[in-house]
């Protein structure tokens, strides 16, 4: 058994895993996210009398179904990781044991095709979707029908961790080949990565990982926008990773749609500090994956997230206004960094 480069493949694969997750889980969950999940709500003064604003569609008992389609390009090393999806998102709204609103978040047909996946992952990612088919996310919304939490994130997390620790067998058995095993290294990689895993399958990584699309689609509830006037702002959030707030720079623009009456569109961009993701992206990859990589690998991962680093999520809306029901949602999510950059894309068309 070549030792050491199977278990590197393993820890790639493992890696690939937790980045993909959105991918393997079902699409209208989200995509892998640069840092904690979009702001859930705005952060500037709505008082304005010209301000428009529409209904939440978000009443108990409403359900809305989408066409999803989700692309992903990932670069690192000359290699290119390409990543196609679709799925039939449904959105039943419920009431939360607190009394407040829910919207249920199910995928009912995801499908996905793959370009340039580790050899071991394939059949992992296949097996992932099948799992994940039908499972609902429950999405607790605030007073001002922003997000507010994933509630049942102990019955994904299972499911998730389960596809991680696949990942590690698939990715010995390919580094094993037809040479035997050395059963002593293997069971100190296997250690050292249980706790990869957990800290990969934890809430406080796992929510924002799951909440990117769910927090974009409420971010512009009930509107209390100026049409034609441009929003600047800054907020702060925590970071799940624990190493302080993060502050981003937001901007919004309304403008009506002229070939589309009682329709608006609006463009929402975030911008996270790098060097606070790169901070926390740093601490994480330190603490987690210090036990699994060499001091060498370690060093090595951690100067890859620096230098030019950049992040960002821009999102386009088609809203019908007498409504409030999003029609269409375009979320492009970018990231640079020192030695690889991936693109994103998710949208959600509603079916009429």
């Amino acid at each position: 058994m070549k030792t050491g480069r199977g278990l590197r493949a393993s820890a790639g694969v493992i890696v690939a895993v937790g980045l993909l997750f959105g991918v393997v889980a079902p699409a209208c969950w989200a995509a892998e996210s640069a840092g904690p999940a979009p702001a859930g709500r705005k952060a500037f003064d709505k008082t304005a009398g010209d301000a428009l604003a529409w209904p939440s569609p978000w009443s108990v008992g409403t359900t809305l179904v989408y066409d999803q389609h989700y692309e992903s390009s990932r670069v690192e090393g000359g290699a290119t990781v390409r990543i196609v999806g679709s799925d039939v998102t449904e959105i039943v709204v419920v009431q939360g044991s607190d009394g407040g609103v829910v919207q249920r978040w199910t995928g009912r047909d995801p499908r996905f095709t793959g370009e340039g996946l580790p050899e071991a992952m394939e059949s992992v990612m296949e097996a992932a979707v099948e799992s994940f088919r039908d499972l609902a996310l429950d999405v607790a919304l605030d007073e001002d029908g922003a997000y507010r939490a994933i509630t049942n994130l102990e019955a994904v997390a299972p499911l998730y961790r389960e596809v991680l620790e696949r990942s590690i067998e698939a990715g010995i058995a390919a580094g094993a080949g037809d040479s035997a095993v050395d059963e002593e290294k293997v069971a100190e990689y296997r250690k050292a990565m249980a706790t990869m895993v957990e800290a990969l399958s934890s809430p406080k990584v796992l929510e924002p990982e799951l909440a990117s699309t769910p927090a974009a689609l409420n971010f512009i509830s009930h509107g209390g926008l100026v049409p034609g006037r441009r929003y600047i702002f800054e907020d702060s959030y925590a970071n799940p990773l624990g190493t302080g707030d993060i502050t981003a720079r937001h901007t919004l623009l309304l403008e009506p749609m002229d070939d589309a009456p009682g329709r608006v569109g609006v463009e929402w961009t975030s911008q996270p500090d790098p060097a606070g993701v790169t901070k926390a992206l740093e601490a994480f990859v330190s603490t987690t994956f210090g036990a699994a990589l060499s001091a060498e690998e370690l060093r090595g991962a951690v100067e890859g997230l620096s230098g030019g680093a950049h992040f960002s999520t821009e999102v386009r809306y088609v809203v019908d206004v007498a409504t409030g029901r999003v029609e269409r949602m375009e979320m492009v999510e970018t990231q640079h960094l020192k030695d690889r950059q991936s693109t994103e894309l998710t949208r959600l068309t509603l079916r009429q």
